[in-house]
């Protein structure tokens, strides 16, 4: 298995080197900018930063746009701009028989991780460059933005410093887990190498760098018993011998000492064996923290600066997010900004559900939450993602918020089942609709008018596909 792992690994790069080729090419014979179409998620904001970053060295000019679905009808009138070179990243995939229908006299190349529907490689006019195609696991192994950044670093290897983009995409498309592994792997060990990342390991905290301790601590992802307000979280801290406060401002976890840190540990440790948690020391993982960015800012911790990306992005801001990558100050301050709305936006949300229960239907380890015009369609997803981490006995999350056009977004998020298959099937079974995402975490655009049927053949086919395990 490790021989043919590493195989696919060399024969991935092989067909990059061609496309590289074939990409230089292509543009020899085109006066235009380059298109370049992106997702609008932090792994395709940071997609688009690495393609800027490549062409802008590179002296190339270039047109970009953030979207957030690519469908049938926007890929017909991208197809219709006068340009001659298009890249599409971090989508294309999925709708890469729509692509090669519509571009038949353009050149275009895709640089994408999610699963295609076909197996289409190359032709004269369009380049599929897509992990899955050599048998390397685009949902865990490598994210959109390192086909980006593998791409880039084929052309110039001193677009190394490109690698942490990668990693903050890998990152906000959830691709790490106690570690990177496959192609991310090796994309951390470029970046470790040239002293562009930290890896360090320490407590499953989120906000390291920015957050109060004490908040850390009550949000936290890592099951800490007892710890259910901020006066419990900053009394935990006291009765173990650590200050919540200096100098009258609250400490992050950047301002603790090792001792302090391994004293912090050792205490939640103790908590969770007290109360009978299965693995009590299961608490650690991985910080990553960027060596160029300042310290105490949200930019020096991927885990924080993809999910201000995010952010952007779901808030309708991509270019924004697209400025804090490439390094604009203004930017990085309105992106600031941006973060406080979307956390406003995300509690305004959970707020409804919580009033709403009598609108959520729950069945069979589902759950479905249709909050009509109620919330951003744009949020649909970290609201399932949420519920899902909070709800241990819903095993599938279905999260439903309309769009202005008379469409609704659909955001999937599974335990159990394939999510992407899933939802394939029922817009199948509906006959109209655009899919798209990953095994754990998917998502479709469907009519409005369809809603009701929509969950009506979720369920049959859940329950269909159980039966038949």
């Amino acid at each position: 298995m490790e021989q043919e792992e590493k195989e696919n690994k060399q024969q991935f790069y092989q067909y990059i080197e061609k496309a590289k080729q074939w990409f230089f090419d292509a543009i020899k014979k085109s006066k235009k900018p380059i298109r370049i179409i992106s997702h609008f998620d932090a792994d395709g904001i940071t997609s688009a930063a690495i393609l800027i970053k490549t062409l802008d060295r590179l002296n190339i000019e270039y047109v970009v746009s953030i979207v957030e679905q690519l469908d049938a009808e926007n890929i017909k009138t991208f197809s219709e701009q006068d340009f001659d070179v298009f890249i599409f990243s971090d989508l294309g995939s999925g709708p890469i028989d729509t692509i090669i229908k519509e571009f038949s006299k353009n050149k275009v190349l895709v640089l994408d991780h999610h699963k295609p529907k076909q197996n289409f490689k190359f032709n004269e006019n369009i380049f599929h460059v897509n992990p899955h195609l050599f048998g390397i696991d685009g949902n865990s192994q490598i994210s959109g933005a390192g086909v980006c950044f593998l791409f880039s670093n084929s052309i110039d290897k001193n677009n190394k410093d490109l690698s942490v983009l990668s990693l903050i995409g890998a990152i906000g498309d959830m691709q790490e887990n106690n570690g990177f592994k496959g192609l991310n792997k090796d994309i951390l060990e470029i970046a470790e190498n040239n002293k562009l990342i930290k890896v360090k390991k320490a407590i499953k905290l989120f906000g390291v760098q920015t957050r109060p301790l004490h908040k850390m601590l009550q949000y936290s992802s890592v099951q800490i018993p007892e710890l259910n307000t901020e006066s419990d979280a900053i009394q935990f801290l006291k009765s173990i011998g650590i200050e919540p406060l200096k100098d009258g401002k609250w400490k992050r976890f950047i301002d603790l000492t090792e001792k302090e840190k391994e004293r912090l540990a050792t205490a939640i440790i103790i908590k969770r064996m007290n109360s009978n948690i299965k693995s009590p020391e299961d608490i650690f993982g991985y910080n990553y923290t960027l060596e160029n960015e300042k310290q105490g800012t949200i930019f020096r911790d991927i885990r924080e600066f993809s999910t201000l990306l995010n952010a952007c992005g779901r808030m309708n801001r991509s270019s924004i997010g697209l400025g804090s990558c490439l390094g604009y100050e203004e930017e990085r301050k309105k992106a600031l900004r941006v973060y406080k709305e979307y956390k406003r936006e995300i509690a305004n949300a959970l707020r409804w559900t919580e009033e709403n229960k009598d609108k959520l239907i729950v069945k069979d380890n589902i759950m479905v939450i249709n909050a009509e015009d109620n919330i951003l369609h744009t949020i649909a997803g970290t609201i399932a993602s949420i519920v899902s981490k909070s709800r241990k006995d819903i095993k599938f999350i279905i999260s439903m918020a309309r769009r202005d056009d008379s469409k609704t977004k659909v955001s999937i998020r599974s335990v159990d089942e394939d999510a992407r298959d899933i939802i394939k099937q029922i817009i199948d079974e509906i006959g109209v609709g655009e899919t798209g995402g990953h095994k754990n975490a998917a998502g479709a655009i469907i009519p409005t008018e369809k809603e009701k049927e929509f969950v009506t053949k979720t369920f049959e086919i859940i329950k269909n596909n159980r039966l038949t395990k």
